[in-house]
């Protein structure tokens, strides 16, 4: 297996600490950085390239959905996948993600198995 790396933007230091927590039980398969906005997410984007990128809906001033747009018009995410990661379902966002590149969306849960089952899954099916 190949490890792959992923960007988290999310503006909750929790949710990264999650996040990480979900990683470190599957060792091997994910690295994980960390951008607490947008605007830090493009900072870090000269910087590196992740294999993948997970972005939180609810964040204040550039919010999922526009992270999106702004990843796409910079072109410092082209042929990176992006994923939104949030607390919504809402189906209308989530059809709204994927017509702005999103590769796919996922529900946060709040339970440490669930992440790293989702996790699990999404290697399988996209590494």
């Amino acid at each position: 297996m190949t490890k792959k790396s992923i960007l988290l933007i999310d503006d909750d230091s929790d949710e990264f600490d999650f996040f990480l927590d979900a990683i470190n039980k599957i060792p091997g398969l994910f690295d994980c950085s960390y951008a607490v906005s947008a605007s830090a997410a493009l900072d870090l984007l000269d910087e590196f390239t992740p294999d993948f990128i997970f972005i939180d809906m609810n964040m204040p001033k550039v919010n999922g959905l526009e992270c999106i747009a702004l990843l796409n018009e910079t072109n410092k995410a082209l042929g990176i996948p992006l994923f939104m990661y949030s607390t919504s379902g809402d189906p209308v966002m989530q059809r709204k993600a994927v017509s702005l590149g999103a590769s796919g969306c996922y529900k946060k849960s709040g339970n440490p198995n669930s992440l790293v089952d989702i996790l699990r899954e999404f290697y399988a099916k996209y590494c």
